[in-house]
């Protein structure tokens, strides 16, 4: 079918807008069973009315196979869903016999109902394959009036699995044919059975239509049946394979790009352990270019056939090609760019430019299939002046015109600028693709969403060992941060994806990164305001009037209360993607992109609960106290429960307490500059030292004070690009006046050898570093720099040499600061090195941990020195979940384990 877009063709025509404006149910994917069948009957009605001619009969003919086979697979995961047979309970609970009855009698119904649908399914197909749709009709007008009485609410409530393959993959049911035809030399007889199993979700639409292909090639005994490998096979499943075995039927699996082979090893071990001959197995699946050549050697080797469409040889990929008939250098090298990209993963759409012999260019951009892909062309008409103009819709494929422009990076940005059109961008969408409700939040258990990450995410909290336990009360309570008004989200931010036209912005992904595939599934604007904040960097000034003049667009005055908590989630999936590929591809030449996210994510989460923990504290001192506590970071203000570092109530109010009572609490971390410069925004403090003693940030004068000479500067620049030559190796982008260097193994950072780094050392000529290993990392600084010289360079710089400090620590690389204070504390969890100079009497520890230490040694600290204890009182506040939850640590352990066993409750 052509695609209706000519060479000469760049103006949008009215067939679209009449076609496409009746599918806005279609910008929320996740149907309810009972929302398939209403729309299928819509459907079903629109075929016969406007008939199967032209390119919106095809669609159609499309949209009833989708529909028939999304049927199938949401009934087949309902049944699938019950770990228990009715009859058996029956049984075993005599007492409930006539209401187990009852409910037995629905099921059957259920299970009859579904057994006809299979044959509805197979005409859908046929009418996909042949255009014929007088079986399919005949048979689907008496279930779709008997599926309100056949089918319980529980059933019609049910929601489909979007399939990827058709949503997020590029491909059509010409791809599955094709798949097909290459497994036909392995499928030499055409009157032996053949059983071809899906894995579900790709393979229930695409085992029948493979049925439905063979049997049009003359295969006279095909069936098909679906399965989810990673659930094991069910009881009916597992009789329906064997009985076919036994017939002696050959294997045909039909899946989607497979990622690692998991789902496809699972299932073939399953398939033999039911008495399946390897030998007589064939497997048919589709190429993509992040995964060239993809087997698996194993099974290959036992002789089971896996045939790979080649990527070139897909539908869309070969449609747009057949679409090009010129080609300049300037559209060519641009093509080249994108087919380039396209290798990047599953998670990029196939584009290209089309050009005209005019000289005018479209942009062609697959989005879906059938109804599965018109979301895009209603997001692109809603959006536009936003987003580059829509021109037709035609086999997944959106025409747009193409729109030469600068692509934005975040650094050559202006952040007030860019503040309001990123609000102006996200408030019209709220206007212009509102969702009737959240359908992920709504059913629970639908499959992994960005609901259950936050609710994994928080659990965290509560350690390795009660974290699961408390998954369902947090997602109860996260019941009230539901977005008041749910809509088609943007779902990434990245300033690579706008285009500047003049003064204009263009967004030029805007429709695919919401639903299916490996997105949330996030319905909440909340979550592209914090992608844009993350992605461009935006300080607290511009995100704040971000924030204003969204919310004045909206009216969505609580969103700043959910705001943080999707900062979270937003920052440490993007953290897990980078562990992802670092993990997947460690010798790749973005290996230094996924480092920067890496540690960019990790900051980004700590900063924003920062500023969070930190919003009620006093403004920022304007000059400095002369009695300065000294405090170390990660083990005594801070600690990483929730994946990245964070405080507590009691680190807060301890901060509160020593600022009252005229403490200057100066930091003295191995953490970037970076990382103090924001620490002493958000906790309100005037200083710190940062990189294990190599500067020292004064945030009441805003200067930065070197404490390394000019020739460590040097030598560290010259040693740092030595390191990131190193096989595997990486440093942190944030570190300036020292190196922290580390690798990425089995998903976590390693420090790196003392040998090689000696020897980059020698090789370099660096003889005025010195480099500290620790468990995750290498840190190389200024020989003789250290935490404890900095805290004498700071008492030089600020004229209070003569005065007693204090200084709180926990780990080895503390102890040198602890013995240049006059007074130090250490917490319980401190390291051995440090309890050792508390056994000789050189400094105190704690009863308690962390936070809660750091809070006593305060308090302890104040009554010694005749102070107040306790901060000035002010008028309580609602707890929020994230204040509720950073209570947790400051629990003491009887209380987190009574806590623990609580586990409908926080």
């Amino acid at each position: 079918m052509a695609t209706g877009i000519q060479p000469a063709q760049t103006a949008r025509t009215t067939a679209d807008e009449c076609f496409y404006s009746s599918y806005r149910w279609c910008l929320n994917p996740m149907l309810s069973l009972r929302e398939i069948l209403q729309h299928l009957g819509e459907e079903v009605e629109s075929y016969r009315a406007d008939g199967a001619a032209g390119w919106q009969g095809e669609e159609r003919r499309i949209n009833l196979y989708l529909f028939a086979c999304a049927i199938a697979c949401t009934l087949d995961d309902h049944f699938a869903s019950r770990p228990w047979t009715l009859a058996s309970m029956a049984r075993r609970f005599a007492a409930g016999g006539p209401l187990i009855e009852m409910r037995r009698s629905g099921a059957a119904r259920e299970v009859a109902w579904r057994r006809q649908w299979t044959d509805c399914v197979d005409a859908a197909c046929e009418l996909l394959l042949r255009s014929d749709g007088a079986r399919f009709f005949e048979r689907v007008r008496p279930l779709l009036i008997s599926a309100s009485s056949a089918l319980g609410e529980a059933a019609q409530r049910q929601r489909m699995r979007i399939p990827e393959a058709f949503r997020c993959q590029d491909l059509t049911h010409q791809d599955v044919c094709s798949m097909v035809r290459l497994c036909l030399p392995w499928l030499p007889q055409e009157d032996r059975a053949i059983s071809i199993v899906g894995p579900r979700t790709a393979g229930a639409y695409f085992a029948p239509l493979a049925a439905a292909r063979l049997r049009a090639l003359g295969y006279s005994r095909v069936a098909w049946l679906t399965v989810r490998p990673k659930n094991g096979l069910s009881h009916a499943e597992t009789g329906a394979i064997s009985a076919q075995l036994r017939a002696g039927a050959q294997v045909l699996i039909v899946d989607d790009h497979p990622n690692s082979g998991h789902t496809l090893r699972l299932l073939l071990g399953r398939l033999r352990a039911l008495g399946a001959d390897s030998r007589e197995i064939v497997v048919a699946l589709p190429g993509h270019p992040s995964i060239p050549g993809f087997t698996l050697e194993d099974e290959t080797a036992h002789g089971v056939r896996i045939c790979l469409l080649p990527p070139e040889d897909r539908y869309k990929v070969r449609l747009l090609a057949a679409e090009q008939s010129y080609e300049s250098d300037a559209t060519a090298a641009r093509n080249a760019e994108l087919s380039a990209h396209y290798a990047d993963g599953f998670q990029v759409r196939l584009k290209r430019v089309i050009e005209c012999p005019d000289g005018g260019r479209v942009m062609a951009k697959s989005v879906g299939w059938g109804w599965l892909g018109y979301h895009a062309w209603l997001a692109a008409t809603a959006l536009e002046g936003l987003v580059p103009r829509p021109l037709s819709l035609r086999e997944g494929i959106l025409f747009s015109e193409y729109t030469e422009g600068e692509t934005l990076s975040a650094e050559d940005v202006d952040p007030s600028t860019v503040a309001g059109a990123l609000a102006s961008y996200i408030a019209r969408r709220v206007a212009a693709l509102p969702l009737r409700e959240d359908p992920a939040f709504a059913t629970p258990g639908y499959r992994w969403c960005g609901w259950d990450d936050l609710a994994a995410q928080l659990s965290r909290i509560y350690g390795p060992r009660f974290g699961p336990l408390k998954k369902r009360a947090i997602r109860r309570r996260l019941r009230q941060y539901v977005a008041p008004n749910p809509t088609l989200v943007d779902g990434r931010m990245q300033p690579a994806d706008w285009l500047r036209t003049g003064r204009e912005l263009l967004k030029a992904d805007f429709e695919h990164h919401n639903f299916g595939g490996g997105e949330p599934d996030i319905v909440d604007p909340a979550w592209d305001l914090a992608s844009a904040i993350y992605e461009f960097q935006l300080p607290p000034e511009a995100e704040r009037s971000m924030l204003q003049s969204y919310a004045a667009q909206t009216g969505d005055t609580g969103i700043e209360e959910r705001l943080v908590l999707y900062k979270i989630l937003y920052a440490m999936s993007a953290l897990r993607a980078a562990k992802y590929w670092l993990a997947r591809r460690p010798a790749d030449a973005r290996g230094g992109e996924w480092n920067r996210q890496f540690i960019a994510t990790r900051s980004f989460a700590a900063f924003h609960v920062a500023r969070y923990c930190g919003r009620n504290l006093g403004t920022a001192p304007t000059a400095w106290e002369r009695r300065l506590f000294f405090l170390d970071l990660d083990g005594v203000l801070d600690w990483g429960l929730l994946g990245f570092p964070h405080t507590s109530p009691c680190g807060v109010r301890a901060l509160q307490l020593l600022q009252r009572n005229r403490y200057a609490v100066v930091l003295n971390t191995a953490r970037s500059l970076q990382h103090v410069r924001e620490y002493c925004r958000a906790y309100r403090l005037p200083g710190g030292v940062a990189e294990m003693g190599s500067v020292f940030f004064d945030a009441v004068r805003d200067w930065e004070v070197p404490l390394i000479d000019a020739e460590a500067v040097t030598q560290i620049e010259k040693l740092r690009e030595e390191i990131e030559k190193l096989p595997g190796a990486f440093v942190d982008p944030e570190n300036r006046f020292s190196i922290r260097a580390y690798r990425f193994q089995d998903g976590s950072m390693q420090p790196l050898s003392s040998a090689e780094v000696e020897e980059a050392m020698r090789r370099t000529g660096c003889h005025r570093l010195a480099f500290v290993q620790s468990q995750a990392d290498t840190y190389i600084v200024q020989k003789g720099a250290g935490k404890g010289p900095a805290l004498a360079s700071v008492q030089a710089y600020l004229g209070c040499a003569g005065d007693p400090a204090i200084a709180m620590g926990d780990s080895r690389q503390d102890v040198d600061m602890l013995r240049a204070a006059d007074l130090a504390f250490a917490p319980a969890n401190a390291s051995r090195e440090v309890r050792e100079l508390v056994a000789r009497g050189e400094c105190r520890r704690t009863s308690r941990p962390l936070q809660a230490g750091l809070l006593e040694a305060a308090m302890e600290l104040c009554l010694a020195a005749g102070h107040s204890r306790d901060p000035a009182p002010r008028e309580p506040e609602p707890v929020s979940l994230l204040d509720a939850l950073l209570q947790v640590p400051d629990r003491r352990p009887v209380e987190r384990i009574l806590g623990a066993l609580r586990w409908w409750e926080l």
